[in-house]
């Protein structure tokens, strides 16, 4: 960039030259006023917190210029939320205007100049067809991290999100870019190979699109064999849906990618199969899945969460807030299962562990299906002014959809609770002795000091977990 800067004589002591992510960068940047704001963020994310962070520092009759708006859809997406959120009608709004700019330069060409997208053959014009990838798709934002682990280089990923966070289409579209940067061989592996047929070859999104022709739309194509599930693309690349019960009909081939698609359900075997081969040709694995108790799922998280040379991530509707309250609360008034709503929506982590009254630290998936006694606290102080540990019994479970806020603490940990979820909050006056009180989620502010000492169990234990399960926080 520098070098570019100098070629055109543009390179002194006014330019500076910021160095990271636009989100780290540009909320600190050293600018009091802008005219021009010429952004080239491509995606929505990038685009989303350049605007945030210099929309309003452009002066009244200043100009926005938008290198990628006509050309990539996420920065699009990313632009037109902003004017609705500003309230900014129309591309030439004033106070700082919105423009098109591929618009603009094709207003600007020169008489005769040839307009990009034709090539000239002899005589002849010729229109030419752009595909931009992804096809007709734009990443949600809580899809946006696992997309950039992996566009940026990245092997190995755990993902566990709940149902209908676009675990197969976030899988699909980055294997269509991804088999347009390195020429190779690409599988999209589910449990069986029927379910591939039905939920991924023959399936259709819910815009009525068959959903490999939104991927890999015919353009792109070199050849689709049906019989094989088998693409075959332009650029040199394959792509095949397969199945975990029948990967050893496909011994010889060496895929570069693989998206491992519930891998919960499937036969682990697979994934034996490919390591080898994705090991030595450097090539990446997603797993996809929502959880299914303490199997090999749970295991391959475990294990993925542990290494730094993984991606792993569990997401629940809390998280993603793609699927509302009332949708959950619908499901269960209609008489869907507890468990299955915590395992399709909520996707709770089968490690997360409960206090057991013999003093066990036990997973919930290894609870029986019979109450246990568990240790439990006194809500409130006896006359000693000490709070004890008592022995408590499941009596019942169950889930509610509830208003809920997002708590993050000064340690880096956050939590989703209800609004009138209580906290013991202290309270430090000058000259005084720190007070205690109950304060609900909705009445927490920050600097609030949340209590997370003061009881000594009979095992140690310094978690989070056990802080929460202990009453004091």
């Amino acid at each position: 960039m520098k070098q570019v800067f100098a070629k055109y004589g543009l390179l002194d002591d006014r330019v500076r030259f910021l160095k990271g992510w636009f989100r780290d960068t540009l909320p600190t940047a050293p600018i009091v006023e802008l005219a021009l704001l010429r952004l080239d963020g491509d995606l929505y994310e990038s685009t989303w917190d350049a605007l945030t962070a210099l929309y309003d520092k452009v002066v009244p009759g200043g100009f926005v210029l938008i290198g990628d708006y006509g050309d990539f859809p996420p920065c699009r997406q990313a632009v037109d939320e902003f004017r609705r959120q500003r309230g900014i009608g129309s591309l030439a709004a004033a106070a700082g205007h919105v423009a098109d700019q591929q618009r603009e330069l094709h207003e600007r060409q020169r008489p005769g100049q040839q307009h990009r997208g034709h090539r000239q053959r002899g005589h002849q014009l010729i229109e030419t067809k752009k595909i931009q990838l992804p096809n007709g798709w734009v990443p949600r934002k809580h899809q946006l991290p696992l997309w950039h682990y992996i566009d940026s280089g990245g092997l190995r990923a755990a993902v566990v999100w709940h149902r209908r966070a676009g675990k197969d289409s976030t899988g699909l579209n980055l294997t269509a870019c991804q088999a347009h940067k390195r020429i190779g061989t690409y599988w999209h592996l589910l449990p069986e190979a029927a379910q591939g047929r039905k939920a991924i070859w023959d399936g259709i999104d819910k815009n009525s699109r068959r959903i490999i022709d939104q991927v890999f739309p015919e353009e792109l194509r070199a050849r689709t064999i049906d019989n094989e599930m088998k693409i075959e693309l332009k650029c040199g690349s394959f792509w095949n849906v397969v199945g975990s019960d029948n990967y050893n009909s496909l011994v010889g081939s060496n895929p570069i990618g693989v998206v491992l698609s519930e891998y919960s359900l499937g036969d682990p075997a697979a994934w034996d199969y490919l390591r080898p081969i994705l090991a030595e040709n450097g090539g990446w694995a997603m797993f996809l899945y929502t959880p299914r108790g303490a199997n090999h799922g749970k295991k391959l998280f475990d294990m993925a969460k542990a290494n730094p040379k993984w991606f792993a991530e569990i997401l629940t509707v809390d998280d993603t807030l793609i699927i509302p309250p009332e949708t959950i609360a619908e499901e269960i008034a209609s008489g869907m299962d507890d468990d299955m709503v915590q395992q399709e929506y909520f996707a709770l982590a089968p490690d997360t562990r409960v206090l057991t009254a013999d003093l066990r630290w036990v997973p919930i998936a290894d609870l029986v299906a019979s109450p246990q006694d568990l240790i439990g606290i006194d809500e409130c102080a006896g006359s000693s002014g000490k709070r004890k540990l008592r022995q408590a019994k499941i009596v019942r479970a169950r889930h509610t959809a509830r208003e809920s806020h997002r708590i993050d603490f000064t340690d880096g940990r956050s939590v989703v609770a209800s609004i009138e979820h209580p906290w013991l909050v202290r309270s430090q006056r000058p000259g005084k002795n720190a007070q205690y009180d109950w304060i609900e989620t909705r009445d927490l502010r920050v600097a609030d000091t949340v209590v997370d000492t003061g009881l000594s169990p009979w095992v140690t234990d310094t978690s989070y977990d056990g802080g929460w399960l202990a009453g004091l926080y």
